[in-house]
């Protein structure tokens, strides 16, 4: 399993500082995404690459006490931080799985939808990944927040988009 060395920019405090003034600068674009995709009171969400939280924060008030938020995240230091964040504000429908995202079994589930931010471009095997997350929502909507530059692994487009298109990820 990978560590938080592995982290580009780390795991320690002040890169949980900068993801949460990250989150809030983007937050505005994010929740109309969520409201776009349907997110709503009930819904279970499969937060992907959680980090310390921030988002699976906001995703958990939106479903609700009757809807799920289930967080993937590789890094100690990041599960730490967001278990003290569902704790602090007493959140009971939040779930958190420290795992890696392409060596590790993602959680069975039948999801409504899957956030992905910044995560697929540092993977090592983005349609490996893609087809996981098929596997675990077959049903369900997959948005993906990331840097689409000639340096990410993602790309050559073509080759690689349509693994997510044979698993009917939209």
């Amino acid at each position: 399993m990978a560590t938080d060395r592995d982290y580009i920019l780390g795991t320690h405090e002040e890169e949980i500082s900068r993801l949460g003034l990250q989150h809030d600068v983007w937050r505005p674009v994010v929740l109309d995404c969520w409201k776009r995709a349907g997110i709503t009171a009930g819904k279970r969400v499969l937060d992907v690459g959680a980090g310390p939280g921030y988002a699976a924060i906001d995703l958990a008030n939106i479903v609700g006490p009757t809807g799920e938020v289930v967080a993937l995240e590789r890094s100690r230091n990041f599960v730490n931080a967001l278990r003290e964040m569902v704790r602090a504000r007493s959140l009971t429908n939040v779930k958190i799985h420290e795992l890696d995202l392409t060596t590790d079994d993602l959680p069975a589930g039948d999801y409504d939808f899957a956030w992905c931010r910044w995560v697929v471009s540092f993977v090592d095997n983005p349609p490996l990944l893609i087809q996981k997350l098929g596997r675990v929502m077959p049903n369900g909507s997959l948005s993906i927040f990331d840097s689409l530059s000639p340096a990410t692994r993602l790309l050559p487009a073509a080759e690689r988009l349509h693994v997510a298109v044979a698993c009917h990820v939209h």
